[in-house]
């Protein structure tokens, strides 16, 4: 349950900072992804940046915030019941070149609420988001999110402004940013559907890849690779069957398991928990050992 402090303070302020919000673990391995990641120079009449291309690090972000449960809290403490999908990147801003953004509302592509989460693992100087009235030079709120793993959310709104001034000091400012949006499409390849022949080796022995994220969405069970950039879907069925394949790494025991489950005649069980695991197996889900 969302404190009903954190509502009142957004719905007055239009921004509520969520601090620790990545665990330690989480964290580290996102900050190790994002040191193998190579950025690029970006600059346009908005500001400039060091934009910091796909990564693992991202990618992971990016799944995450699209839990339905997390969703749901998101919602639950801006007031936005029509958000329905997140997008984000990764950028750096640079002393060296005074990198900053000026003011702009983000109003496009259906997005309701924005995020900044602090990723820079040194202090910076500057780089603080500003909001205010659009048409208006006071400047209603400064916030400086220099808490390792904090996030800001602040409303995406047509009366409303925003800016993050220039980075100055000796350290860079990295932060993940994003949109809440009302559009329903999570912004990543799915896996296609493949036609497989399943063979009978029941003795057949499988290994889940470390590092796959996954959760339950509209019915379905989402899996996620970062390294890829890669989705997988399964129905209610096949995701039952995900599970005991996760748990059992010696197929004959997952059929074992599933009869139990399921009243169907254990060949046609067994040609479709061959035929979900080949295809899980050719897109890099599951590992024939």
């Amino acid at each position: 349950m969302v404190p009903s402090s954190l509502r009142r303070f957004y719905q007055k302020h239009h921004y509520v900072r969520l601090p620790k919000f990545l665990n330690k673990k989480l964290l580290r391995e996102i900050l190790k992804a994002l040191k193998k990641s190579k950025p690029f120079r970006y600059q346009d009449s908005g500001g400039s940046e060091s934009m910091i291309g796909e990564n693992a690090g991202s990618n992971t972000l990016q799944f995450l915030l699209n839990d339905p449960s997390l969703l749901k809290k998101i919602k639950e403490i801006t007031g936005c019941a029509g958000i329905r999908s997140f997008t984000g990147r990764t950028y750096r801003l640079l002393p060296s070149y005074q990198d900053s953004m000026r003011w702009h509302n983000d109003l496009v592509y259906g997005r309701r609420v924005a995020l900044t989460l602090n990723l820079s693992p040194k202090p910076y100087q500057g780089g603080i988001l500003q909001i205010r009235r659009r048409g208006s030079k006071n400047i209603l709120h400064e916030i400086k999110n220099t808490g390792l793993g904090d996030v800001v959310l602040f409303r995406v709104a047509s009366f409303l402004q925003h800016r993050v001034t220039a980075i100055g000091g000796k350290n860079p400012k990295t932060a993940f940013t994003g949109w809440f949006c009302a559009c329903a499409d999570l912004p990543f390849e799915r896996s296609k559907k493949i036609v497989v022949r399943p063979n009978k080796k029941n003795g057949a022995r499988w290994k889940i890849p470390q590092g796959l994220l996954e959760y339950s969405k509209d019915k379905k069970r989402i899996i996620f690779d970062p390294k890829r950039s890669l989705l997988c879907e399964l129905d209610p069925v096949a995701g039952k069957m995900w599970d005991h394949l996760k748990k059992r790494p010696h197929l004959k025991l997952a059929l074992r398991e599933l009869q139990k489950e399921y009243r169907v005649a254990p060949d046609v069980l067994e040609k479709d928990v061959l035929s979900l695991a080949h295809h899980l197996n050719a897109h890099g889900f599951l590992k024939n050992v």
